[in-house]
């Protein structure tokens, strides 16, 4: 985190400044801060000057201290950390520019006409529902466009529409605010290189270093900022895997959010009956799989705040198993696309293997586990399915993606073309 340590000259009167402002504050709000835990207090000149706040404060303040920072904030596909603790607009600006150096370096260097400048590369940025995300997003868009890049702003969106959105506007990168897969405190960075393709591993180690070892600014012409509506395109692009033809139910728990609120646009006029299941993320597939039970339904789903991981349940409230839907996705996409080859990571190996040689399917290993190979692979061997690591599908649209949204839009209509209930389909598939 980028913090400043104010300066005291000795004999001189004692001035109270936050780590991170440049005014200063008094003592007794410095210690209020303090018995408050304010984040930047670990960082603090005077953090030792405790006044009379009570021993167990004390106490609490000095283990807080000794606790090990993280050694870096990059994860294995991004950049996670708690919202103002470990994560900070100035942060997210000086991260983003470090990117946006990358972009430049990453662009063909032809000669502008005439003697005007080169023109910057393209970046989309979204964000997603989190209260912290409008925070950082402040800190993206001023490194972008400091940096000479055009800014597209997409605003609240699903990773699947931020996504589809850097391929749909032929951008050359894409920054999503979100904390996907952490706790309410968290947030973080995404990034995707041109055509929607996640930066994971390698890419996020070239990112990491040259934001470690700084850089110059890849020009002194300021860049654009523009918004785009993504979320009505991108809907548009879904509808044609939401085509019934006669009525189910459904019970579903999905985070609130983008991807939430375009289900229910999806569902909208449809005779798919959709149910919302609520309640504490710890509970929701038990809360599902009672739902569904009790109302009869046909299938219950779970979907997850990364926006490409499902769970389903039968009708019976049997948990469908990854290797199931697998099995029901790929005999649908391979009945219509014969001889198509189809992605593996390597927890796929062996059942899978088989599975998709008996349907039909040519079967091809990714070079690793993280989203970044299993797009790769997807891409290079023109694949019509990938099962990729947690459970998560691919599909081929215009690119690979990972949508938990068409997830649900095949199964759905595999589900509809059928006069069997989800249960025998899967009993039939074995």
């Amino acid at each position: 985190m980028t913090t400043e340590i104010p300066v005291v000259t000795p004999g001189a009167p004692v001035e109270y400044t936050c780590p991170g402002e440049d005014h200063s504050i008094s003592r007794s709000v410095h210690l209020s801060r303090l018995a408050a835990f304010f984040p930047a207090c670990r960082n603090c000149l005077h953090c030792d000057d405790t006044g009379g706040l009570a021993e167990q404060t004390v106490d609490r303040l000095a283990r807080t201290r000794r606790r090990v920072a993280r050694p870096t904030l990059f994860t294995s596909e991004g950049v996670r950390g708690i919202h103002r603790n470990e994560l900070t607009r100035v942060d997210a600006d000086r991260l983003v520019a470090a990117l946006a150096w990358l972009c430049w370096q990453d662009q063909p260097r032809s000669l502008p006409a005439g003697d005007g400048p080169h023109v910057g590369p393209v970046v989309v940025v979204g964000h997603d529902a989190r209260p912290a995300a409008r925070d950082l997003v402040a800190g993206v868009l001023a490194a972008l466009v400091r940096s000479g890049c055009r800014a597209l702003e997409i605003g609240r969106v699903s990773d699947p529409c931020f996504r589809f959105a850097v391929d749909h506007l032929q951008a050359d990168a894409g920054v999503r605010v979100t904390g996907a897969g952490c706790g309410q405190a968290w947030t973080g960075l995404d990034a995707v290189a041109a055509q929607g393709q996640p930066l994971s591993r390698g890419g996020l180690e070239r990112w990491e270093t040259r934001t470690r070892e700084g850089h110059s600014r890849p020009t002194r012409q300021a860049g654009q900022r523009r918004s785009f509506q993504a979320t009505g395109v991108y809907e548009a692009n879904l509808k044609r895997h939401f085509s019934p033809t006669r009525p189910l139910s459904i019970c579903l728990a999905v985070p609130s959010g983008a991807q939430a609120d375009t289900l229910e646009r999806l569902f909208s006029g449809l005779p798919w009956t959709l149910e919302q299941v609520e309640g504490p993320d710890q509970t929701l597939a038990e809360r599902v799989t009672k739902r569904t039970i009790a109302r009869g339904a046909d299938l219950g789903l779970v979907c997850y705040d990364d926006g490409a991981r499902v769970r389903a349940c039968d009708e019976t409230g049997t948990p469908v198993t990854d290797q199931a839907l697998a099995t029901l996705l790929a005999t649908r996409l391979l009945a219509e696309h014969p001889g198509r080859p189809v992605i593996l990571n390597r927890g796929h190996a062996g059942e899978s293997d088989s599975m998709i040689r008996r349907l039909g399917g040519r079967p091809r290993q990714a070079a690793g586990d993280s989203r970044s190979e299993t797009w790769q692979a997807m891409y290079d061997h023109d694949a019509i399915l990938g099962l990729g690591s947690e459970g998560t599908i691919w599909f081929r649209e215009t690119v690979p993606t990972c949508d938990a949204l068409l997830v649900i839009g095949h199964l759905l209509q595999t589900i509809d073309r059928q006069d069997q209930p989800l249960s025998q389909l899967i009993a039939r598939s074995h």
